[in-house]
């Protein structure tokens, strides 16, 4: 029969660091790693609302029921499905290598000793112990900095296309000229300006998109693809997410083409 270690710890407490040093010691041919966070339950099916209330950090979260059965089965030499929760979807679904028994299982996660009958299966229990302000402060730095950096790449983009369209005023100036000599509506001349602007921005989202997709593409082949500890959770870009991308860069173009606009005397 297979020995059972859990690892458990708050967010950020390191206990996945550890599971994986345990895991290089033991050596990965005798070691098979269960994550409790391929166990949430699933909700693909609950309406926007009750979507949003479920807390993730409660014990009431997890499909507990059906983790005690899988760590049996292994714990027995008996093959389990392989599970994966997709935050984006709100589901829980089986990758198509199943997890197979070996001498060493490893369960890691939040809260893998709040249930008694899931202590109970442990051999071993473990409880990475970091101060809550070790634990949170590297994610509010985070945090932080991606606002920052985010409003200085906004900031930028907006200078830049601003800067685009004003080079394009100056190189038609004296279409400008004319259209003003025989009397055109404002709004008709600075028109295809805020068009332009607001083409460019969008395009530029698009392109975000393309990269980022690119950037996800490779986290999930060449890292999510070899680490059992993170249960190949499944990253997947939301559509709202990538409507809102094009949309926010279409927004950007939009503030970029008024700012140049707003030298333009008619």
């Amino acid at each position: 029969m297979s020995v059972l270690i859990g690892v458990a710890g708050g967010t950020g407490s390191g206990k996945t660091s550890f599971a994986n040093r345990l895991l290089e010691r033991l050596r990965e041919e005798r070691c098979v790693t269960v994550a409790q966070d391929a166990y949430y339950k699933d909700g693909s099916t609950l309406d926007p609302a009750a979507r949003a209330a479920i807390n993730y950090d409660h014990p009431d979260a997890f499909d507990t029921s059906l983790l005690i059965q899988d760590l049996r089965d292994l714990k027995a030499g008996r093959p389990v499905p392989h599970l994966t929760y997709d935050h984006a979807a709100y589901s829980r679904r089986v990758l198509p290598d199943a997890l197979t028994p070996r001498p060493v299982v490893i369960l890691e996660g939040i809260l893998i000793l709040a249930e008694e009958p899931l202590r109970r299966l442990m051999d071993i229990k473990l409880f990475i112990d970091t101060d809550s302000d070790v634990r949170i402060l590297p994610v509010r730095l985070v945090r932080g900095a991606g606002a920052f950096l985010g409003a200085i790449l906004v900031l930028a983009a907006v200078f830049t296309i601003s800067n685009v369209m004003r080079l394009t005023m100056y190189a038609r100036q004296d279409e400008l000229d004319i259209m003003r000599l025989v009397g055109a509506a404002p709004a008709y001349v600075k028109g295809p300006f805020v068009l332009e602007g607001m083409i460019q921005g969008g395009l530029g989202g698009v392109l975000a998109l393309v990269l980022l997709w690119g950037i996800f593409h490779a986290l999930s082949r060449d890292l999510l693809a070899t680490s059992d500890l993170l249960g190949r959770t499944a990253i997947v870009l939301p559509p709202a997410m990538a409507a809102l991308i094009v949309a926010g860069g279409t927004l950007v173009g939009l503030a970029g083409s008024l700012v140049s606009l707003g030298r333009l005397r008619l």
